[in-house]
C-alpha cells in the first residue's frame, strides 16, 4: 500500500499529516509519531490544518458518498498520491460526534486509493491521551499528580491540562507541555487507558 518511490532505500518517505490544532502540529505530535512508526527517522513530516489541508483556498473533490469527513479524508488521499506522499496520518477530535469515528474507520479501510494511511478520532479530543500517565505528567510538571478519571470521558482535557501546570507553578507553555508529555509518556498506558482513540490510532501508526 505504499508508492513505488518510498521503496527506494535512497529516498525519504514523505508522510502528510493533517490535524486540529495547534497544539498537535509539529511538537507533540510528531514526537508520537516518531517513537510510534518504523523508520520514523527516513521520514519526512509535512503537517497541516484539518480545516484547509491545501491552504485557504483549498477546496474538497467531490465524493459521490459518505459524510463530511469520509469525503474530506478521501480528498486527502487523492490529494497525497497527486503531491507525491507516501502516506497520510490524520488525528481529529471526536468532540462528542460518534459518527466521526464511523467516518474515519470508512475512510481508513477504504479501498479505492492504494495510498498508505493512519486515521484516528481522539476522544474527546488530542488532549485527552496526555492524562492517562500520571508518572509523567508528574515528571513534566515537577511534582506530584494523582491518577486522572477516565481521559476519554473528559471533555475539557485541555482545561484539565491546564488547571494541572498551573497548579503546578512550573513556567510552561501548553505547547511546550504537550511536547515534552509526547517525549516521555508510556505509550502501553496511554492506550491501555485511551482504548477507543490512542489506542486504534496507535496500531494504524504502527502499520504505515
Amino acid at each position: 500500500m505504499i508508492s513505488t518511490r518510498s521503496l527506494d532505500a535512497a529516498v525519504q518517505r514523505r508522510i502528510w499529516v493533517i490535524c486540529e490544532g495547534k497544539h498537535e502540529q509539529s511538537g507533540a505530535l510528531e514526537c508520537l509519531i516518531r517513537r510510534i512508526m518504523p523508520a520514523a527517522t527516513a521520514c519526512e513530516f509535512v503537517f497541516e490544518s484539518w480545516k484547509n489541508p491545501r491552504g485557504v483556498k483549498r477546496r474538497f473533490r467531490a465524493s459521490p458518498k459518505g459524510d463530511g469527513v469520509f469525503k474530506k479524508l478521501i480528498a486527502a488521499l487523492i490529494d497525497a498520491s497527486e503531491l507525491q506522499y507516501d502516506g497520510v496520518v490524520c488525528v481529529i477530535d471526536c468532540d462528542r460526534d460518534p459518527g466521526r469515528v464511523q467516518s474515519v474507520d470508512r475512510a481508513q479501510y477504504d479501498e479505492t486509493f492504494a495510498m498508505a494511511r493512519a486515521f484516528g478520532v481522539a476522544i474527546e479530543t488530542f488532549d485527552a491521551c496526555f492524562l492517562a500517565d500520571e508518572k509523567s505528567l508528574s515528571s513534566t510538571l515537577r511534582c506530584n499528580v494523582d491518577m486522572q478519571k477516565d481521559p476519554e470521558s473528559n471533555r475539557d482535557a485541555k482545561q484539565t491540562v491546564r488547571d494541572l501546570r498551573d497548579a503546578s507553578g512550573i513556567d510552561l507553555g501548553l505547547a511546550e507541555c504537550y511536547a515534552n508529555l509526547a517525549e516521555v509518556a508510556d505509550l502501553s498506558i496511554m492506550a491501555q487507558r485511551c482504548p477507543k482513540g490512542f489506542a486504534v490510532w496507535r496500531k494504524r501508526v504502527e502499520q504505515l
